[in-house]
């Protein structure tokens, strides 16, 4: 807990976690008055590929990606992820980033 709140952390949640779990996390990292904005440079843009199997978690970061202007691709989960960077690698496009949540990933592996 110390090292959370020397680093800034408000909120810490573990898996697997409820939705009631997530919700309070949430609430209570954006009620928080003790951290600043997190200010980043927008003039670099990434392209990211997503592979999320939860469709709110996938608007959610969506969402939040493209504010800042980056570009992202989702897949459904990490056989579709794994596609996606085949494709990419015999295009020569690779991605800058790969964002991968656990549970998306272990469907590639099925």
């Amino acid at each position: 807990m110390k090292w959370c709140l020397d680093n800034s952390i408000i909120s810490v949640i573990t898996t697997p976690a409820t939705i009631q779990d997530l919700s309070s996390a949430i609430i209570t990292a954006m009620e928080s008055n003790t951290v600043g904005p997190v200010v980043a440079p927008n003039d670099v843009v990434y392209d990211i590929l997503l592979a999320e199997d939860n469709m709110v978690n996938q608007k959610l970061a969506v969402k939040i990606l493209e504010k800042y202007g980056h570009i992202v691709e989702i897949a459904e989960n990490g056989a579709l992820a794994v596609d996606a960077f085949k494709q990419r690698v015999a295009q020569g496009r690779l991605f800058d980033i790969i964002l991968v949540r656990r549970t998306a990933l272990a469907a590639a592996y099925r």
